[in-house]
């Protein structure tokens, strides 16, 4: 397989055919030697391969500066490596990506980047993320705001 991969190309549709009657190596190896560039196109994907090579797909896509796709994969990736590809995010663009990702972090993690926004841009700056907030955090920024 490997030698047929060497020398041959796939795509990610034909990965998705081949996936359900293939061992979960065997697709992680076929996937390394794949170009993939887009992570909706692997998304089918993702409950035949392993944990580390869905953190390499989340890590290309945060070199790539591609957050948008990550919703797609967040439910696959670990929380604490989502926190991490989260901070890398919330440095760069702000919180304006984070409807897709929330869901999947921790509400306490949450809060924490919450405080942080509104200390940085204002209490506007937490109305993608404000469902997944806590109500304590809520209340009391509505309280100093309005209050």
């Amino acid at each position: 397989m490997e030698e047929y991969l060497d020398n041959n190309s796939t795509t990610p549709e034909q990965i998705i055919d081949v996936a359900p009657i293939l061992k979960p190596e065997q697709v992680n190896i076929i996937l390394k030697k794949t170009q993939i560039s887009n992570l909706r196109k692997v998304v089918d994907l993702l409950p035949f391969i392993s944990h580390n090579v869905v953190n390499q797909l989340a890590q290309k896509a945060t070199k790539e500066d591609n957050y948008s796709n990550l919703g797609e994969i967040a439910p696959f990736v670990p929380k604490e490596q989502l926190e991490k590809i989260a901070e890398k995010e919330y440095e760069s663009h702000g919180l304006c990506h984070f409807e897709s990702i929330a869901p999947f972090l921790k509400r306490d993690y949450l809060d924490n980047l919450a405080q942080k926004a509104v200390q940085r841009d204002e209490i506007a700056a937490i109305s993608p993320i404000a469902p997944f907030l806590s109500k304590d955090m809520l209340s009391k920024y509505v309280k100093e705001q309005f209050l």
